[in-house]
């Protein structure tokens, strides 16, 4: 085995930042993420990642699987004391529910998507209090954060809040990026956004009174999306039954989203002319280790792979030496020579070896990672290679 230490320049630690977009598509209680079509399982008979449709599979575990062969986490219960975080710890050495050398199960696959939570004038608002803090810290961005004030009281007054969770945008929703539309019968028919960047979102389209009227918003940080647009959008009147409650009525942006997962149901065929889009982008920043690892001229051409010797003109039994100093190999057996060539003329040998993964030792010389070629690289002694190695930490 060679070992190689890495010199002065070989290995670099950057930063990557990007700013994937996403979009969600709601209508009639289904959610398309990205477009993406809900395919059904040939084996599992069910959607493809065995998670409601709009959503993403968290480490991707239970892809086309059926319902009854479902892959599961385990802990067994030991001294030790490990656990699922959802296991209290009062459940956990109660006895009557777990004995030491029981096994404690979660499930598979985990998965998240948007989700929405309307509340009507007056109602109890779970989800809501406890932003007041974190509305009011922004104020300075821009009065219509603020929890209660001549603008409204999001305490008492109709609110519609878009929950979106972290594994959408990382570390933070990009300014400028929100954008809310909904379609009525397939037609655009209105819109809401960040142009600003200031996390009010302004209505934008269709034109009229209520052109560039503010109708919630946008904690960028946090990933919610407030609305407290009340007013009704358009022209059209008595549209569909956006709150149960109420029964036919106009649209209001504290109606958007629908059919989202939330504290609201709607049956199958409530909202058929009504279809909502939300898009944004996030903003992620992944370190990035590169390491190059050098093959020089004149090194990395032995191998202790059985084929890299000719053992054809010999035996066995004579491959081995065993005398009182101890039980070795023979050091004049032949090396394989490899050269292809055209011409039944003996041609000149090379020594050559493959090159088919590169394995990266600590200071201890302890194995932490191996890396693997497409396919095996043909080194010679007189070529040197460099293996550009990446690895998001």
């Amino acid at each position: 085995m060679y070992l190689f230490k890495f010199e002065k320049g070989d290995v670099i630690t950057n930063t990557l930042f990007s700013h994937p977009s996403s979009s969600f598509f709601i209508y009639n209680n289904d959610v398309f993420y990205n477009n993406d079509p809900n395919i059904t399982g040939s084996l599992s008979g069910l959607q493809l990642k065995n998670i409601s449709s709009g959503s993403v599979s968290l480490y991707e575990y239970n892809i086309n699987r059926p319902a009854g062969s479902l892959i599961y986490p385990f802990i067994v219960k030991d001294g030790t004391l490990s656990s699922f975080k959802t296991i209290s710890t009062s459940n956990f050495f109660d006895i009557d529910q777990f004995q030491y050398g029981d096994t404690i199960t979660s499930s598979y696959p985990l998965s998240a998507s948007i989700s929405r939570f309307y509340y009507s004038e007056g109602a109890t608002r779970k989800y809501v209090s406890p932003l007041k803090n974190i509305l009011n810290y922004y104020t300075n961005i821009s009065p219509h954060y603020e929890f209660s004030s001549s603008l409204g009281d999001k305490g008492t007054q109709a609110i519609n809040l878009i929950d979106i969770p972290s594994i959408f945008y990382n570390n933070n929703i990009n300014k400028k990026s929100i954008e809310l539309n909904i379609y009525i019968d397939g037609v655009k028919y209105a819109t809401l956004a960040d142009q600003a960047g200031n996390g009010e979102l302004r209505q934008t389209f269709p034109s009229g009174s209520n052109y560039n009227k503010v109708a919630g918003v946008a904690l960028y940080n946090e990933g919610f999306l407030a609305l407290t647009g009340a007013w009704s959008v358009g022209s059209l009147t008595a549209i569909e039954d956006y709150d149960q409650t109420v029964g036919a009525d106009d649209f209001k942006w504290i109606y958007f989203g629908g059919g989202l997962q939330g504290n609201t149901t709607y049956s199958a065929g409530t909202l058929l002319s009504s279809s909502f889009e939300v898009k944004f982008a996030g903003s992620t920043d992944t370190n990035i280790l590169t390491m190059l690892c050098r093959a020089p001229k004149g090194e990395l051409n032995h191998s202790n792979n059985p084929t890299y010797l000719n053992k054809t003109s010999k035996t066995m039994d004579s491959l081995f030496v065993s005398s009182p100093e101890g039980y070795k190999e023979r050091d004049d057996i032949a090396i394989n020579n490899i050269v292809s060539s055209s011409y039944t003329t003996p041609q000149e040998f090379v020594k050559e070896t493959y090159i088919s993964k590169v394995g990266i030792f600590d200071e201890n010389k302890n194995l932490i990672g191996i890396a693997k070629v497409s396919k095996p690289v043909h080194k010679t002694a007189t070529r040197d290679f460099t293996f550009k190695l990446k690895l998001d930490i």
